[in-house]
């Protein structure tokens, strides 16, 4: 039962934060969509899948090897020394990225957009690559040296500043202001994390030319595990969202665009707040493999109640999602949402599985089954979009993700002699017969019927997640509101 509330209550922080980015990120969706409409938020997805995709090469999991390196350390001296060389590793690899895809800037804007126009703008997007990698890596600073209230506070202050300027900049300018938008919220995360390290005075130290080579390499083989399924899933989306363009043009794209950022926010907060307790908690009992399976299924069963409430409401809610977040010209990627909602339902029993096979140290299998997903992926939606049109969109998104799953699943059962548990089977069961039933309801019933049976069905699927985390799990959804409030209070 303890352990059911160490995973609920761990990581609140990290919580809190990714629920501040996601509000700010939907505002500012919300605003951007409003101004330019699907196009012209098509355009915006276009540019942020290429940034997004150039800083997994900038970084070259430099961000995450880095945070390790740094919490290792034992004193100082040695503290700076990493700071230092991890500093000089990652500015090196963003400058030479960034500079490269300066140089092949249109031919960038020729394969995102089918041509050349958008060169400047491409210009532009390399510098905000340049910032957000770079301060990417400070925020890893502070997470290494475990200042989590400074780096709290750094995400939040730049989530805020860079989404009013990057929106004013939008609103005075107009479509032609999009690659800037991007430019002005990387320097905003650039001044605000460089400001949050400040106060550690932070000098660069003398390093042997050997020891500085070793480190290095040490770096970059510890990153390089997490970067290659990085980079393979950032050019897969990078792929996915040059073909739509191709096959459709770019208002279908800001629909896809659209329909992937609400369905992933959700679970994304969930995922993100667990990944921090999870994989310590499994390290600890590593050697014992009936341990390390009850510690899977219990990550599971939590995650498919907690899941389970957003999966639901999106099914049932999709089209005021889309008009509440962006506008009612998104509202015909209603049933997009519904079909990757499911996909994501399938995601957060993927997820614990695959920190499994990190956990066994195993990062070859790991990145096979990451660049063979993310290719299954990008297949899937060319195969289903070529015989369904749009109506694929969603539907190979869901297919994927359970491949997704066999896939994880049939690794881990390998490495541990994994089964699902008893109880997480019957939590399934309920939780998926509850999203058979929105999803019928959104099938079978008129609009005379569908508000009121909708909201009625939501509400009885909320009392019973809180019926099953009591009985099972000795938690409640009320209970642990009123007791984060308090422990804010004290």
């Amino acid at each position: 039962m303890s352990s059911y509330k160490q995973i609920a209550k761990s990581s609140g922080l990290v919580a809190f934060v990714s629920i501040f980015q996601m509000i700010s990120g939907l505002v500012r969706n919300k605003a951007i969509s409003l101004m330019l409409g699907a196009k012209g938020f098509g355009i915006y997805g276009m540019y942020q899948v290429f940034i997004e995709t150039a800083i997994s090469f900038s970084s070259l999991g430099l961000d995450k090897s880095g945070v390790r390196l740094i919490a290792k350390a034992d004193n100082d001296d040695l503290v700076r020394k990493y700071v230092y060389l991890f500093k000089l590793a990652l500015i090196t690899t963003t400058v030479v990225v960034s500079l490269v895809c300066a140089l092949f800037s249109s031919q960038i804007s020729a394969s995102l957009f089918g041509s050349e126009d958008y060169t400047i703008g491409v210009l532009i997007a390399c510098i905000a690559v340049a910032f957000r990698s770079i301060s990417q890596g400070q925020i890893s600073i502070l997470n290494g040296i475990r200042d989590l209230k400074a780096l709290a506070l750094t995400q939040i202050i730049s989530a805020v500043f860079g989404s009013i300027f990057s929106v004013l900049l939008i609103y005075i300018y107009g479509e032609a202001a999009i690659p800037a938008s991007f430019l002005i919220f990387g320097f905003f995360s650039l001044v605000v994390s460089w400001a949050g390290l400040r106060k550690y005075h932070f000098k660069n130290v003398g390093v042997g030319r050997q020891e500085g080579i070793d480190t290095v390499k040490h770096l970059l083989k510890l990153g390089m595990g997490f970067c290659v399924s990085a980079v393979a899933a950032a050019l897969f989306t990078y792929f996915a969202r040059v073909y739509l363009n191709s096959f459709f043009n770019l208002e279908t794209v800001g629909i896809y665009q659209a329909c992937w950022i609400i369905s992933n926010l959700y679970i994304g907060i969930i995922l993100n707040a667990m990944s921090v307790d999870f994989m310590p908690r499994l390290m600890k009992v590593i050697d014992d493999r009936k341990k390390v399976n009850l510690q899977i299924n219990e990550q599971m069963e939590l995650g498919v109640l907690l899941s389970g409430i957003g999966v639901v409401g999106l099914v049932l809610f999709s089209e005021l999602a889309l008009t509440l977040l962006y506008s009612k010209e998104f509202v015909s990627g209603a049933d997009i949402i519904r079909w990757q909602v499911l996909g994501v339902s399938l995601r957060v029993l993927g997820f614990p599985l695959a920190h499994t096979v990190m956990a066994f140290n195993k990062p070859v299998r790991y990145t096979i089954i990451q660049i063979v997903f993310a290719a299954l992926e990008f297949g899937l939606l060319v195969l289903f979009t070529q015989l369904y049109g749009e109506d694929g969109l969603g539907i190979s998104y869901f297919i994927a993700y359970i491949f997704f799953m066999i896939l994880w699943y049939a690794t881990v059962r390998n490495l541990s002699n994994f089964r699902l548990s008893k109880k997480l089977v019957k939590l399934l069961f309920v939780n998926w017969g509850f999203i058979f039933a929105a999803f019928m309801t959104v099938r079978l019933l008129t609009s005379n019927w569908f508000l009121g049976v909708s909201i009625l069905l939501f509400i009885v699927y909320v009392f019973t997640i809180n019926f099953l985390l009591e009985k099972y799990m000795g938690l409640s959804i009320k209970g642990l509101i009123v007791s984060k409030i308090i422990r804010k209070k004290r």
